[in-house]
């Protein structure tokens, strides 16, 4: 028990060390774009950010305030932050304010530069997520689609702002990945607003950041390498993990059998493997699989509970 005890504070530290490695990645971006954008570092713990503080009708009326550019473009700045600072962002709350049409038509601001890279970072934002907000985001990401984002995002393809640009890359980029069952319509929208030959273009743009982002989505979703199915999508590693364990997780009473199916094509050892991956996300969710479907704490039988070691083997007598 105290060797279980030591590797379970092992585990819970490494964790919470990965946590804020991960947050202070992100905040380092976050605030590298403000900073090359001339935009004031604003506190994630600001009164405006806190949703239990934040009018959300205040804030969509005021973002659809044309007639008042800077209020405008605060509550759009706010709209970014509530969901670029949070671990889990409130993307249901937002959406259900009825931002988003705001959001895309903000895109179409060709006069207000920055309010176009604070509405297609936002909307980015939206479209993005952890592998424990998937089914959010996928439904996320359809709502997107449905208000219109794509003809505006493909159109800001071809602007000269370089951080636009890549925030705009970035946000296709995660409608694609997290499209779903609908990833093969989002491909052949993007594809009608001649998107795909400008993000063909991209490829040789002088920003490393840009072209390399632009060769992943052609590579991924645009080439020929992909295969022609219902949902033309070369999915990533993390989506993968995420399948596998969702499928684990609602497996029910035939989570024993799916984790034998598993097992019998070699999936437990590449998961095991992925432990090791440089991706953060990746070997998170490969370390939680492995911990809650495969260790040799899990009792083999129906429901696949995990029970304290402290108990015999052959049960309880009474």
């Amino acid at each position: 028990m105290e060797q279980k005890d030591v590797l379970d504070q092992d585990a819970e530290m490494r964790r919470r060390r990965n946590e804020v490695t991960v947050e202070l990645r992100k905040n380092k971006r976050e605030e590298t774009i403000l900073k090359r954008r001339n935009v004031p570092v604003v506190d994630s713990t600001d009164e405006d950010d806190n949703l239990s503080s934040l009018n959300l009708f205040k804030l969509v009326e005021n973002a659809a305030d044309a007639s008042n550019p800077e209020k405008q473009l605060a509550a759009v700045q706010s709209a970014r932050r509530l969901l670029s600072s949070d671990r889990n962002p409130p993307i249901d709350d937002l959406i259900a304010s009825g931002i988003l049409p705001t959001l895309v038509q903000c895109l179409e601001r060709h006069d207000q530069s920055m309010l176009q890279f604070e509405a297609a970072w936002a909307l980015t934002n939206i479209a993005s997520g952890t592998s424990h907000q998937t089914n959010e985001v996928v439904k996320a990401v359809w709502r997107l689609v449905e208000e219109g984002a794509i003809p505006p995002f493909c159109e800001l393809l071809t602007c000269r702002d370089t951080q636009v640009i890549n925030v705009v890359l970035d946000g296709i980029h995660n409608m694609l990945k997290m499209g779903g069952s609908h990833v093969g319509e989002i491909a052949a929208m993007i594809e009608e607003c001649d998107g795909m030959s400008k993000i063909e273009e991209l490829q040789n743009h002088e920003n490393v950041d840009i072209y390399k982002l632009a060769y992943e989505i052609i590579r991924q979703f645009f080439s020929e390498e992909v295969e022609e199915n219902e949902t033309m999508i070369v999915f990533d590693q993390d989506v993968v993990l995420d399948g596998i364990h969702n499928m684990l997780k609602m497996g029910g009473s035939h989570v024993g059998e799916i984790a034998a199916m598993i097992e019998e094509c070699d999936g437990m050892s590449k998961i095991e493997e992925l432990q090791n991956h440089e991706n953060v996300d990746i070997y998170k969710l490969a370390y939680e699989i492995i911990r809650q479907f495969f260790s040799e704490e899990v009792e083999e039988n129906e429901t696949m509970i995990v029970f304290d070691q402290d108990v015999p083997i052959e049960g309880f007598k009474f």
